[in-house]
């Protein structure tokens, strides 16, 4: 980003690439290349470590992101200054901060519940948005008495009968009655 090409390009045309003619195999004089290749190109353009940013959350607003910014300026003069005006200033902040966000939480996740009564597909959509699950989960194919099944809806109904099938072919379970059963109190 700040980087003047020009003075990289000189460096680079300056730089002592005969050295590596003392190498008579192939892979030593490729590593130092390399060496002395990223060696100029990071005094030029060191390389930059950053974070990516999370998805932006729904339920934040405005008033919230303004509450967190007055809450951050405080945390940091009471650092600096310790005085308890500032600390109560900045408590009183946190308090508000966390009950507004708990607030709007609870807000934007009973608005998709209604939702999720009307248009189903749309409030799942939105659900699963929110909780930060990707879309296009592919299903794996599936091994069936040596059929290989990669259509969901036959996928689907291959586990649902398998599932209802499941307890009749599972060996009896020696049921416990009520009478013999232990008391807790």
């Amino acid at each position: 980003k700040k980087c003047n090409f020009d003075i990289l390009l000189s460096d680079l045309s300056n730089a002592p690439w005969p050295v590596m003619d003392i190498f008579d195999d192939i892979d030593d004089k490729w590593i130092d290349w390399k060496d002395l290749f990223l060696s100029i190109v990071d005094r030029h353009a060191p390389l930059m470590k950053g974070r990516a940013k999370k998805d932006k959350c729904e339920w934040l607003d405005g008033d919230i992101k303004s509450l967190m910014r007055s809450r951050k300026y405080y945390r940091r003069k009471f650092q600096k200054s310790r005085s308890q005006e500032v600390w109560e200033r900045y408590r009183t902040l946190r308090n508000e901060v966390n009950c507004k966000v708990r607030q709007a939480k609870v807000l934007h996740f009973s608005t998709i519940c209604q939702e999720l009564k009307k248009q189903p597909r749309l409030a799942w959509k939105r659900l699963n948005s929110a909780l930060g699950h990707r879309k296009g989960t592919a299903v794996s194919p599936l091994d069936c008495n040596g059929e290989t099944l990669t259509d969901k809806p036959v996928i689907t109904n291959k586990l649902v009968d398998l599932f209802t099938l499941l307890p009749a072919r599972m060996p009896a379970v020696h049921s416990i009655s009520l009478s013999s059963a232990p008391t807790i109190f």
